[in-house]
């Protein structure tokens, strides 16, 4: 390491999307505030849009430019928030990343919860508090004639969700048939979609939804 470099701080890019959601802003202020304590500096590279937008494409794709700008070769580390990255624009966003991230393998990577490649990935886990929705909804409010709003069908986050759900929902005697679980895509969209269904007859109206993500709730009310 030269001596410039050993001068100057750490330097640590963090690659993710729609900072304003609940996900987004708390990843973002936990790196913070821990690159505050060691004295690093942090460097956000982020779209500002849910980068799998069907009706949006070409201004995701040039949302999705910012991670072009990320001069990895000038960071001592890159932390990438794969589950607002991962299925951008069906994939094509996350193999960019992969392929930048491939001319630099000296750079320490992890990813958080979903993998890319086959970079370190720190996993989360929701359980307790899905659980506790279910709970919440079956023995506070009564509710038994319930539907499931999750994210993609085949992502694995939306469906160790949907699992989950099913399975404390059981445990309270409830059973969610397939014609009551919708597969949305973890943001506004995904509720909205749910809400047309409902709508439109294509499925049931229930007395109460469980959804897998605060975007998607707040989707579907509107």
């Amino acid at each position: 390491m030269s001596d410039e470099n050993k001068k100057r701080r750490m330097r640590i890019a963090l690659i993710t999307a729609v900072p304003e959601n609940a996900h987004g802003g708390m990843v973002i202020e936990g790196i913070r505030r821990q690159c505050a304590k060691y004295h690093y500096d942090l460097f956000v590279f982020s779209a500002m849009c849910h980068l799998q937008n069907q009706y949006m494409d070409e201004y995701v794709r040039g949302e999705a430019n910012i991670f072009e700008l990320a001069t990895l070769e000038e960071m001592d580390g890159v932390i990438i928030d794969s589950v607002n990255v991962y299925y951008g624009d069906y994939g094509k966003i996350r193999e960019r990343i992969e392929e930048r991230l491939a001319q630099h393998p000296n750079i320490p990577i992890t990813c958080l919860e979903l993998p890319i490649g086959n970079v370190e990935t720190i996993p989360d886990s929701n359980e307790d508090i899905l659980r506790e929705m279910c709970r919440h909804m079956v023995l506070y409010h009564g509710k038994k004639n319930i539907a499931i709003l999750t994210g993609l069908q085949g992502n694995e986050i939306a469906e160790e969700r949907l699992n989950i759900f099913r399975d404390e929902l059981s445990k309270l005697g409830v059973e969610v048939p397939d014609s009551m679980v919708h597969y949305g895509d973890f943001y506004y969209g995904g509720g909205d979609a749910m809400a047309r269904k409902i709508l439109d007859g294509e499925m049931k109206c229930p007395d109460a939804v469980i959804s897998a993500s605060d975007t998607m709730a707040i989707g579907l009310i509107m």
